[in-house]
């Protein structure tokens, strides 16, 4: 029981919840005996242990479904010709016809611009490539331990490409209006030949993405940072969004942007250039199956790499801040007589 292991550990170590644990590494599985832990909750957890074997009593095993409701649900599961998917946004649950299904992700995957077909999958080659955590090791940066953590599974997981379906947006605007809606674009990376890497490059992204003056966390952000402002009586509050920021940001830029925000917070124990070949190969080297068929993203990023929303922010931060500089030079040129 996690719960029980908790609260052996807790009191193995007096409850100290602030002790200092290196990150990437696998997860310990040790448990205090015993023996070891005070009186008050050895007890607590042998009564734990006794509650639980009671309440797993056979007599008390009730399905929460009816027989009819179970088969249904069961021959939903095996029905072939259709999708089931939750929703983008919200908490529906989507069933599409299969053919519509694969029509919106060839619609996506067949576009030269974001992906192209391989012969087969290049995981193996891709773990060969990350020998950078080796240079990580002799460098100090890690132990021999979050090498081999770092370094992933072997053999690797395949990549899965699926889809969320938009059902939020107007069905006028769907692929086939009223009948196929568009699909966010998820490749589930875990278990991957690069998933800890994409861990390791996202522990130093994440806080840089969060600095900049423009990040919003969420609405209650906003409201406390607008809070004391005042606003002319004829402006009006409206937002902005990027269709598929994720799979539309250029790798070069990508990998400019975060490269520029190292350079503007420097930190002598953070190796910037290995962390930047890291994400180089997640960017490139992102290859995933759909329908039998394996694929290779060759713009943006996907979602599913834990680092995506940082990196997404830390380019757009790039982005605006390039704006503003262009903003500026465009304003100084104009009263040079530069420009009209």
């Amino acid at each position: 029981m996690p719960f029980n292991r908790t609260l052996k550990l807790l009191d193995y170590f007096d409850y100290e919840s602030d002790i200092e644990r290196l990150p990437f590494l696998n997860k310990s599985n040790w448990t205090p005996k015993i023996e070891t832990i005070s009186s008050p909750i050895s007890k607590l957890v042998q009564n734990n242990y006794r509650t639980v074997t009671l309440l797993n009593s056979p007599l008390l095993d009730r399905d929460n479904l009816d027989r009819h409701q179970r088969l249904a649900l069961t021959q939903l599961k095996n029905n072939k010709d259709i999708v089931i998917k939750p929703a983008d946004k919200g908490s529906a649950v989507v069933i599409l016809d299969r053919q519509q299904y694969l029509l919106e992700a060839r619609r996506q995957l067949d576009n030269p611009d974001h992906y192209i077909r391989l012969p087969h999958s290049i995981q193996n080659q891709t773990q060969s490539l990350l020998i950078v955590f080796q240079k990580l090791q002799t460098k100090g940066y890690i132990n021999h331990k979050q090498k081999m953590y770092l370094i992933g599974p072997n053999p690797p997981r395949p990549r899965c490409f699926y889809l969320l379906p938009k059902v939020h947006k107007d069905p006028k605007a769907w692929t086939i209006p009223f009948e196929v809606p568009q699909g966010r674009p998820i490749v589930s990376d875990c278990g991957s030949e690069s998933y800890n890497s994409a861990q390791y490059v996202d522990h130093f992204l994440n806080p840089l993405s969060q600095i900049h003056d423009s990040y919003l966390k969420d609405a209650y952000d906003f409201i406390e940072k607008i809070r004391d402002k005042s606003f002319p009586g004829h402006a009006f509050l409206f937002t902005a969004d990027i269709e598929s920021l994720y799979t539309n940001i250029d790798t070069r830029l990508g990998l400019e942007a975060v490269r520029e925000c190292f350079n503007r917070h420097p930190d002598p124990c953070r190796p910037d250039d290995l962390i930047l070949q890291l994400l180089e190969i997640n960017l490139t080297r992102n290859d995933f199956e759909f329908d039998k068929q394996c694929y290779l993203q060759i713009q943006g990023t996907a979602m599913g790499k834990m680092f995506a929303p940082s990196y997404a922010n830390i380019y757009m931060a790039y982005w605006q801040r390039t704006l503003q500089i262009q903003r500026l030079f465009l304003g100084h040129s104009q009263n040079y007589g530069l420009f009209p």
